[in-house]
């Protein structure tokens, strides 16, 4: 669009400049986000642990999740963590020092003190860091090889108690169902049956009737 007063015009030119910047400056926040919440979702250890069957709900409910990716992520990423960090730690314990007061006699001091965490006597052994990364090593290797064919796998754990409870959910449902036909069946067998008295009585009735008639 042009004006005949030029300072019409140049108010046009940076009225359009200021939005195209804006929305550029938008378009980058946006794509920024996107490309923040995409690692966040695929490329970490976390989404990709959750069993497949979660993962699929989330995805339901509006998760951006690509399967293939975060369980092959999960998989990587845990398998290397636990094999170049986990076996390499004395043990697991983070904490901090905090200074904490002490009695010197009459006065009071501050000494620095030690607070473990996850428990207040220390952290995790070092065998058990070591049993904790060999079994991470383990089932990363086992979910990577099955990624790989084709069959993805979260947390081993997580996937098995998701397996033995819809076996169990499966097999109530298989007994309720044949309870059911059970109970048709024999709601089948006693309309039968009263469909039969009722046929002999009228047999016997017509006889009785023939008699009396002769």
């Amino acid at each position: 669009m042009k004006f005949k007063n030029e300072l019409y015009q140049k108010a046009y030119i940076d009225q359009k400049v200021e939005s195209a910047e804006k929305s550029l400056k938008n378009n980058l926040l946006k794509n920024t986000y996107n490309s923040i919440k995409n690692i966040l979702i695929n490329y970490t250890p976390f989404i990709g642990y959750l069993p497949v069957e979660t993962q699929l709900s989330l995805k339901e409910k509006g998760l951006d999740i690509d399967i293939d990716k975060a369980v092959l992520a999960s998989a990587i990423s845990l398998g290397l963590g636990a094999y170049y960090i986990g076996l390499n730690l004395d043990g697991f314990d983070v904490g901090f020092n905090m200074m904490a007061k002490t009695r010197f006699g009459w006065t009071y001091g501050e000494l620095p003190k030690y607070i473990s965490f996850p428990f207040i006597w220390g952290g995790f052994s070092k065998e058990l860091t070591k049993i904790a990364s060999c079994y991470l090593i383990g089932e990363s290797t086992i979910r990577i090889g099955a990624s790989l064919l084709g069959k993805n796998l979260g947390c081993l754990i997580g996937e098995a108690y998701h397996f033995i409870t819809k076996k169990i959910a499966k097999r109530k449902f298989k007994k309720i169902k044949e309870k059911e036909i059970l109970i048709k069946r024999k709601e089948v067998d006693y309309a039968r049956e009263f469909i039969e008295m009722g046929r002999k009585e009228k047999e016997k009735s017509l006889e009785e009737k023939v008699e009396n008639e002769s």
